[in-house]
């Protein structure tokens, strides 16, 4: 509703809310929604359906990555032990006495002035007495 200021107003239930003078009358319109175009709702439909599926799937290879890290962590220690196992298998092996003991028993290497007896025992290359 307009009033102007100069007269009253026609009747006394209505409320006397706001005073606008009659130059910004002209100036306050209504304002009109905009409608959404139908192309606008399905091109942000689609855009926001390719983001979730995008989030998901890279969420997806970041599990299978830290599980085959962990994977790698395990093999890796597992590793690390057999390598500690070895380390001290070959720290046995250089010293003088098992390298004496190997050579005896394996090859069949004997001390200068020392012989040999070996026990036999009957089978296909040895005969029986």
């Amino acid at each position: 509703m307009v009033y102007n200021l100069k007269s009253k107003p026609k009747a006394a239930t209505q409320p006397f809310l706001y005073v606008f003078p009659e130059k910004y009358a002209s100036q306050r319109k209504k304002r009109r929604k905009r409608k959404v175009p139908r192309y606008f709702k399905i091109m942000v439909g689609v855009l926001g359906g390719y983001l979730l599926f995008s989030f998901l799937l890279s969420g997806y290879q970041i599990m299978q990555i830290k599980r085959d890290i962990a994977q790698q962590h395990l093999q890796t220690e597992s590793l690390l032990k057999q390598q500690e196992e070895l380390d001290k298998e070959l720290a046995s092996l250089q010293e003088p006495e098992m390298i004496e003991t190997l050579a005896r028993e394996s090859l069949g290497l004997v001390k200068p002035g020392e012989i040999l007896v070996v026990p036999a025992v009957p089978g296909e290359n040895i005969p029986k007495p």
